[in-house]
């Protein structure tokens, strides 16, 4: 079919729906061919209680790997025809032990016969497709077992996004959204300082001119994240272009937009500050955060920050401090 050669891979799932449904729509006609008088959808409850003397509905469940409800579903259609019985179990009267009746048994002596007949048919199908689906569906059950398909689904849009984001250093036309990223945080959890408007006004004469810098990431031509390197301890305030020198840093303004957190753009940008801050010389990079912020406290120990006491800072909404040390290579 044309939307199975055009959809290719993606459309697995209703592929094997459609194969299912073929399978399912012959089933009918198949079940009464040899006069077994059972739903379709009873097949694998059925199937397993002809395999046993009697079973519980919670084994039958994992067993046909269906919902314990599902499977009390069936066993509830099933016995309105009498097909299954159901009984206390001798041993423990909370459990239920679910049994073919002599009527059931009679269907099962047939639909042993339908079962051989099946199976030299659907190892013949295979053999002229040239393939052993089984096996295959088998591994890949095995694998979905292991991670969802939805979790790799999450896992790929996240790994596209990535490759969409860049990362570059901050311009002078980018200065209104600097501001207006930190800003937007900062006012969702506390109030704007006077400090804040100063530098996010002016991050030109306050962190680049001083010998800092700031990394932008974007998506397209729209930025969606930012973050400061600012040397320490900071010059007073200049008007020079004269870069000043310093071992120690401090990683500050950073902000990812709403819209793209949860992508990663926040741990991208750590890492490209600390790298650059390892190309300026850097000995060591620091941080003041407040601990409501656990997300932002996270991520600073993925990027391999850790928790240090240092003077306290004049800031009111910081009382987490942490430091990252920079000497040996492989902390990045």
């Amino acid at each position: 079919m044309k939307f199975y050669q055009q959809a290719g891979h993606m459309a697995l799932g209703n592929r094997l729906r459609r194969l299912g449904e073929h399978f399912a729509s012959d089933a009918k006609q198949v079940f009464a061919l040899y006069d077994v008088a059972i739903d379709t959808r009873w097949f694998p409850v059925f199937f397993m209680l002809s395999e046993t003397e009697s079973s519980a509905i919670t084994e039958l469940a994992k067993a046909v790997g269906q919902s314990h409800p599902a499977v009390s579903q069936v066993v509830r259609e099933m016995q309105k025809q009498q097909i299954v019985e159901s009984k206390k179990s001798p041993e423990d009267g909370r459990i239920h032990q679910v049994a073919l009746t002599p009527k059931g048994k009679a269907i099962a002596q047939r639909l042993s016969l339908q079962c051989q007949d099946a199976d030299h048919v659907m190892q013949a199908l295979l053999q002229e497709a040239g393939t052993d689906l089984w096996a295959a569906l088998q591994a890949v059950e095995e694998v979905l077992e292991q991670q969802s398909y939805f979790e790799r689904m999450k896992a790929q849009r996240k790994t596209r996004e990535n490759t969409q984001v860049t990362v570059t250093a901050y311009e002078p036309q980018h200065q209104a959204a600097f501001r207006d990223l930190n800003l937007e945080w900062i006012e969702q959890y506390f109030e704007v300082e006077t400090d804040d408007r100063a530098i996010l006004d002016d991050p030109q004469a306050y962190i680049i001119d001083p010998g800092g810098y700031i990394a932008l990431a974007f998506d397209g031509q729209q930025v969606i994240g930012c973050c400061a390197l600012i040397p320490t301890p900071a010059p007073e305030h200049s008007n020079s272009n004269q870069n000043h020198q310093s071992t120690s840093f401090e990683l500050s303004k950073m902000a990812v937009t709403e819209q793209a957190k949860g992508k990663g753009v926040g741990y991208r940008l750590g890492k490209h500050i600390l790298e650059h801050a390892k190309k300026l010389g850097a000995m060591r990079v620091h941080l003041v955060s407040h601990h409501r912020l656990e997300p932002a406290l996270a991520l600073y120990k993925k990027l391999g920050f850790k928790r240090s006491v240092g003077q306290p800072s004049p800031c009111a909404r910081c009382n987490v401090q942490m430091e990252h040390d920079l000497k040996n290579i492989n902390s990045l």
